[in-house]
């Protein structure tokens, strides 16, 4: 049983990546639109997590911190859909996942926790291999800078969720995880909606609402099972299958799906980027 779900989980994954993908690069053409997808998403969320809080307590301390967090999360999410709107889709996958080395090493700055020089080297060889990845392989040619904008932007927002979920969960208050998550994805949406209202926004097909939708349950669904799950699967079986694992999938998926093009830098990038972030997971 929790092989489907962890399957499921990195399925959800894979689904959003593949969906921003399209929806970046085909669908969204302002970041009014953007912000109006987000919103879309968020309310899905927003429900369903509101729903699961129905009779649990909430203190002032998890509301301010889903604030925080909220905010922080529409950034995250606006700038990967740019990310993916603007780059390849298996490079800015992998430079967005490799963000979990920021939350890693806030264990270490925050609660003492102790890193192994294997860890830290691996995490040196990550940067590394995503800066010979993120590199154009043609001559000539300039790295999209919108792309590396958004792409330095969702890593570190991403990173910055990681830490304040360890934050949250480390806190007295751990166990008000569903209306910490109800609050947060509520100041999403609120933002989202604000932000949608006040940029210039394309009248959505029906494809892109289903998209927006689909992109909700499975924010909903990663966010759910993984909470599931790192309480019963070992960690050192569970974080390198949950982020490795979504990272080869959509690397496959950019190939084989959408026809795009590695040259011999970009494939040793991603094959080296992919082997030390699982390294950094088992380290």
């Amino acid at each position: 049983m929790n092989i489907l779900l962890l399957s499921v989980s990195m399925l959800s994954v894979l689904v959003q990546d593949i969906v921003f993908n399209i929806a970046g690069k085909e669908k969204l053409k302002s970041g009014g639109s953007v912000y109006a997808f987000n919103c879309i998403m968020f309310a899905v969320c927003t429900l369903v997590f509101t729903a699961l809080s129905i009779g649990s307590g909430v203190s002032l301390y998890s509301v301010i911190m889903g604030i925080i967090f909220g905010i922080t999360g529409v950034f995250m999410y606006s700038c990967r859909i740019k990310a993916f709107a603007e780059g390849p889709m298996h490079i800015t996958a992998l430079i967005i996942t490799a963000s979990m080395i920021i939350p890693a090493l806030s264990g270490v700055l925050l609660y003492g926790e102790k890193v192994s020089v294997m860890k830290m080297l691996a995490m040196a060889l990550l940067i590394s291999f995503i800066a010979l990845g993120a590199k154009s392989g043609e001559k000539g040619k300039k790295v999209n800078l919108k792309w590396i904008i958004a792409c330095v932007v969702s890593f570190f927002a991403q990173g910055a969720i990681g830490v304040m979920q360890k934050i949250h969960q480390s806190s007295v208050h751990k166990d008000e995880l569903f209306p910490f998550l109800a609050c947060s994805f509520a100041v999403s949406f609120i933002y989202s909606a604000f932000a949608a209202k006040k940029g210039e926004t394309q009248k959505f097909e029906k494809a892109t609402v289903i998209f927006a939708l689909v992109c909700g349950v499975c924010t909903f669904t990663m966010n759910y099972l993984n909470l599931k799950l790192s309480g019963i699967i070992p960690s050192q079986i569970f974080f390198p299958v949950v982020n490795g694992g979504p990272v080869i999938l959509t690397s496959l998926c950019s190939v084989i799906i959408f026809k795009e093009k590695l040259t011999a830098r970009q494939t040793v990038g991603m094959a080296g980027g992919v082997l030390s972030l699982i390294g950094v997971c088992l380290l």
